[in-house]
């Protein structure tokens, strides 16, 4: 049996990281596996581009367009995918010798909702945002949206005609269930209250992480590695894109840590960010690591830290929480999507009340604990260990593959 991974990219962004790790996974278990991307980045020899130069230059010329739109035309500024555009990249995927698809981030221009629904092979697609079951936009913030037909209450009348379009296009050419993945509990519940996939078969596979590259290294030699204070709590978060984007939730953290005096040993870390005011009304020294893109960085980084923060308001499964656990640093999150798949309350971090800033300062206080950190840490280890490594997620996707195929054939 074969698979053909496609995505938009091998290394950019999130579902391009998640996507890559699944074919590491598949590939602990001697399986055949490729990734078909638009753009790659690594050198990595199973990673093939999909469509020609040609496409290439035409999907970029989508992106752009969508932007435009986005930024010229649309109250909100949420990323969002029209992907009606003319389209033949499932010629390509139909062409491939694979026996079959498994889908992830296909937006950006790379293939439309046509050509999805032209894919003459079985299909697997795991979800890394809405965007599959709704209309154009990835992430939805407002609670009065739908998401089940995909239309926004406080949109333009050109915007909620393009949603609508998108959707009836989804629903008119999807005809044929495919098996959905979804990485988190919450991405699934989302998906099977939808009108689109209420039918159809879907099942909940965490994304994967290589737990003999990302460990704990030494906190004492890590801090120094970045010229961190040895004694000092620190506070960790991830900032790419982080402190603009809304769903990502810094103004919780923000106000969190103002109820924190300046003598209270206490300092925050912010990586991923490249132009940060560092003030940011804040009582607390503030260190920015800047963008870091090497992983042997990034875990020096988890290991140097007592903590890392995700106060998100909406999230699937982010691999930053999964890294962080398999470098035994606790997380703290809000109890909310994603979260209660990756956090063991107390155990392996602290799940906050729900947009509840002084329960996430509880949450920091406890994970910063000296008494317990030491438990803590071994508890982040395992759990990432029995719960992500590429062999235990490897054998859920080769068992649902096997299960698809015997389907199909029958």
């Amino acid at each position: 049996m074969k698979v053909s991974h496609i995505n938009f990219s091998d290394l950019s962004g999130g579902a391009s990281i998640a996507a890559n790790r699944i074919c590491k996974a598949l590939k602990t278990h001697s399986f055949e596996t490729e990734l078909r991307v638009q753009k790659k980045y690594s050198s990595l020899d199973y990673v093939h581009i999909l469509n020609s130069r040609n496409h290439n230059f035409y999907s970029s010329i989508i992106r752009k367009l969508e932007f435009l739109l986005s930024k010229f035309l649309f109250i909100s500024k949420e990323t969002f995918s029209i992907s009606m555009h003319f389209s033949n990249a499932y010629k390509k995927i139909n062409d491939l010798s694979s026996n079959l698809i498994h889908l992830h981030w296909i937006n950006g221009g790379m293939l439309s909702i046509k050509d999805i629904s032209k894919i003459q092979k079985p299909l697997v697609w795991t979800l890394h945002d809405m965007w599959a079951f709704s209309g154009p936009r990835h992430y939805y913030l407002d609670p009065e949206l739908s998401t089940i037909s995909g239309i926004h209450t406080k949109v333009t009348f050109f915007e909620k005609s393009i949603a609508k379009a998108i959707y009836n296009k989804k629903t008119s050419l999807w005809r044929h269930p495919i098996h959905i993945v979804a990485p988190s509990q919450w991405m699934a519940d989302h998906a099977k209250k939808s009108l689109l996939m209420k039918n159809w078969p879907i099942s909940v596979i965490k994304n994967p992480i290589d737990t003999e590259q990302w460990m704990p290294e030494n906190q004492e030699v890590s801090r120094d590695f970045f010229k961190l204070p040895p004694k000092k709590s620190l506070i960790l978060f991830g900032a790419a894109g982080g402190i603009e984007d809304p769903r990502k939730g810094f103004t919780y953290l923000k106000n969190a840590l103002k109820k924190i005096g300046q003598n209270d040993g206490i300092e925050l870390v912010i990586y991923g960010g490249t132009k940060l005011d560092l003030s940011l009304g804040l009582n607390i020294k503030i260190h920015n690591m800047g963008y870091i893109s090497d992983s042997h960085k990034l875990k020096k980084l988890y290991s140097a830290c007592n903590v890392l923060v995700i106060p998100s308001t909406q999230d699937n499964l982010p691999n930053t929480a999964i890294e962080s656990l398999a470098c035994s640093t606790p997380v703290v999150a809000f109890n909310l999507c994603g979260m209660p798949d990756l956090i063991l309350h107390k155990k392996t971090g602290y799940l906050a009340e729900a947009f509840n800033s002084d329960d996430l300062m509880n949450g920091i206080n406890w994970a910063i604990n000296l008494e317990i950190s030491d438990k803590v840490k071994k508890h982040c280890r395992n759990y990432a260990v029995e719960n992500f490594s590429l062999e235990v997620i490897g054998k859920k996707y080769i068992k649902l593959y096997e299960k698809i195929l015997k389907e199909s054939q029958s």
